[in-house]
């Protein structure tokens, strides 16, 4: 709120590490009452400076999760849980074939078991 009372311009959106085990809902409840998109920094969690190897979209029990629904890659989970949460996702990558399966990815419509699935993995410690 105190940026919002200080800036000339009201910020459109705000870019924040955002991905199924750190969902921003308080930061984003707050941002859509001030009118300002969450972009979804770091969508697959991997994180400035992270091993490549490493990651949210490589944890065994995240996976399992995203092979036992059906989809493609732990990734594509990842960037359709972003567009479900109305977050503007920018996934990169300079590997033509993840290039072709990102934009190939469904918008939203995860069901409420694979969310339900999503909040038990976020509750757990990995």
């Amino acid at each position: 709120d105190s940026l919002l009372t200080q800036c000339r311009y009201k910020p459109v959106a705000n870019q924040v590490e955002a991905h199924p085990a750190l969902p921003q809902d308080a930061l984003q409840s707050f941002c859509e009452s001030k009118g300002i998109k969450l972009m979804a920094y770091c969508p697959l969690g991997l994180g400035m400076g992270t091993n490549m190897s490493e990651g949210l979209i490589y944890e065994p029990a995240f996976v399992k999760i995203a092979t036992d629904n059906g989809f493609k890659s732990a990734a594509a989970l990842c960037l359709q849980w972003s567009s479900q949460k109305g977050f503007i996702c920018l996934s990169k990558s300079v590997t033509p074939s993840r290039i072709a399966e990102n934009a190939a990815t469904p918008l939203g419509g995860l069901s409420e078991e694979v969310l339900k699935q999503l909040k038990a993995y976020r509750s757990e410690e990995h």
